[in-house]
C-alpha cells in the first residue's frame, strides 16, 4: 500500500470538504478532526478530561 503523503492528505481534506461552505459550523467536530489528520497535528483530548477544563453542563 503505498505511503500517503502531506500533500495528499491537505488535498483529500479540501477537495472533501469543497461545496460544503456553512458545514464546517454544524460538523465542526468532524471539520476539526479531519483537519488534523490533514496537518498530521494531534487532535485535542475530550472535554473535560484535563484537570481545570471547563465542561459544559
Amino acid at each position: 500500500m503505498p505511503e500517503v503523503t502531506q500533500q495528499e492528505c491537505i488535498e483529500q481534506f479540501l477537495a472533501s470538504w469543497q461545496g460544503l461552505e456553512g458545514y464546517e459550523r454544524v460538523n465542526y467536530p468532524d471539520y476539526f478532526g479531519d483537519l488534523c489528520i490533514a496537518l498530521e497535528a494531534e487532535r485535542p483530548p475530550p472535554q473535560g478530561t484535563i484537570a481545570g477544563d471547563r465542561s459544559l453542563v
